[in-house]
Parts: structure tokens; sequence; C-alpha cells
């Protein structure tokens, strides 16, 4: 999570979703030392400064943490601009297990038929490393139940990075982000490692995160 008060901006940093790149993006372009309400939730050094401010038994907080600590005021949400990367839950979840079988044993060895079958026992969710990492997209978006926040898709971060340079004196480029160092993306994977019936399975299990989803692509579009 990194909020900047003076801008009156929070963005939500959802895991495997270029958050970490453009949290750097919005420090080095956005960071005032003089606002006294900042939350940025990794560590990060600017100007030989060490920025940090944040539960580090709570990596990647959503927007509840936000208002449960008194970090945004509840009355603040509707005027605030609360916004976060999501991606298609089928791609993230392929991802998620991509990134652990390299890990592990290599690429070579990634198996659509293991991957269907963790699938199948993790009830729709692939274990990671971090359990962080495999939390519903949508719950970081909700406060009480409710969802609050504008969701873009994951692959128009370059686009929202632009539109926030238009405000910025700095003009500090997004990074690239170095997705993946796999001959294949995940997108390209898709058909392989899913079959009818997995992908039928997985529209009911991450039901919510597919509505997400389809708005995060809409308000995408709208920035073309």
């Amino acid at each position: 999570m990194i909020y900047f008060s003076k801008m009156n901006m929070l963005y939500l940093r959802i895991p495997k979703t270029g958050s970490t790149a453009f949290a750097a993006f919005l420090i080095e372009n956005f960071y005032n030392s003089k606002d006294n309400n900042v939350l940025v939730d990794i560590p990060y050094t600017l100007n030989g400064k060490l920025i940090f401010s944040s539960d580090p038994s709570n990596p990647h907080p959503g927007l509840q943490y936000a208002i449960d600590h008194d970090i945004l005021l509840r009355e603040d949400l509707h005027t605030t601009n609360v916004f976060a990367f999501v991606r298609n839950p089928l791609e993230k979840q392929l991802g998620l297990y991509l990134n652990r079988i390299s890990r592990t044993e290599g690429y070579s060895k990634a198996n659509p038929a293991e991957f269907r079958s963790l699938l199948k026992n993790g009830k729709g969710y692939i274990s990671d490393h971090n359990p962080r990492h495999s939390v519903p997209q949508h719950t970081f978006f909700e406060v009480d139940g409710e969802m609050h926040g504008t969701p873009y898709s994951y692959n128009s971060i370059d686009l929202v990075a632009a539109d926030f340079l238009l405000k910025s004196e700095k003009k500090i480029p997004l990074k690239k982000i170095n997705v993946t160092d796999k001959p294949r993306s995940t997108a390209d994977l898709m058909e392989e490692y899913y079959d009818h019936k997995t992908y039928s399975f997985m529209r009911d299990v991450h039901e919510k995160d597919f509505e997400l989803f389809e708005l995060a692509e809409k308000n995408s579009k709208k920035m073309n």
C-alpha cells in the first residue's frame, strides 16, 4: 500500500501485478517528506534514506487495513483515489504455479496435469511461499464487505503510469517489469494448462475476482 495524503491517493499493492515496480515509480515521482500522512509498505531507499512505514507482519495490506488503522478515514473513502491493478484469475494462479516450480525443480518440469491436480487439491488456489500472494484480489478493495476503489487491468500498467506522469515534475518513467524469465508467458499457456472442467471449476471458485477483472478491463479501455 502506498498512501500520499497530499495527492489524495492510495495505491493497493496486490501481489503479482507489478506492484513493487509501480510502488517504486510512485515513490520516485511523488514522495514528499513534508507530507505527514504517508504510508509506504515496502522498504525503499530514496536519496540515501530508507523509507518504510508499515506493519512488517502484514505485507500487502488491503483497504480494510487502512481504515482499521486510521490511515484513511472512512468518510474519505469516496473522495480518495483508491486504485490497484488486477490480473485474470486464471493467469494469476498459473503464474504462481510456474514461479513455484521454477524455484524448486526448474521451469522444464512444469506439467499441466500436475497444475490441474494442485488446483483441485488447493480448492482453486496454488499455495505459495508467501501466503499473501494467494489472497483473492477482490478482498483488497473491500471495507466491511463492500467494494471501494478503481481496478485496472495489469496489462494497462504503462498507461496508468503515463497518466500519472502528466502530473509529475520529475517524470521518472516506470521501470520495465521483469515479469518472468520463462520462454512463454502465462497468457500463451492458458489453453494448454486449463481444460474445460478446470476452467469451469475456476470460474465458480473465483467468481468475484472474475467480475473484478472484467471491471478492470473496462476501466483500462477507457484510458486508450
